[in-house]
């Protein structure tokens, strides 16, 4: 049985770690992961992890519209977020080319290689 607050509304699973598909190292993940949770601050938001064969990387499960939930993960870099919409089947949304990342606060993190 699914709990409640992921049968109704949209449900988002977003990171900041490795943008674009790419490992990095853990201190910048970290870094980019406490990016996103005072991004998140105020939503209601559970921690977890994804986990794909060897890859492996931490997600916030977040109660907010799909729209908002793009615009998050295309400002921590991010491919794509997994959307649970009114308790139904999870699916993958692609999202459009990232726009370079923007952190919060900051704090030089920058995606940018060289």
């Amino acid at each position: 049985m699914l709990p409640a607050w992921w049968r109704r509304g949209d449900v988002v699973f977003v990171s900041a770690a490795n943008p674009g598909g790419r490992r990095r190292p853990d201190g910048w993940n970290l870094r980019g992961m406490r990016a996103l949770a005072a991004c998140l601050a105020g939503c209601e938001s559970h921690e977890g992890e994804g986990r794909l064969g060897h890859w492996a990387e931490p997600l916030f499960a977040v109660r907010l519209p799909l729209a908002r939930g793009r615009v998050i993960a295309r400002r921590f870099g991010q491919n794509a977020v997994l959307l649970v919409r009114d308790g139904r089947p999870a699916r993958l949304v692609f999202l459009e080319t990232p726009h370079p990342a923007r952190w919060p606060g900051g704090n030089g993190l920058s995606l940018r290689s060289g």
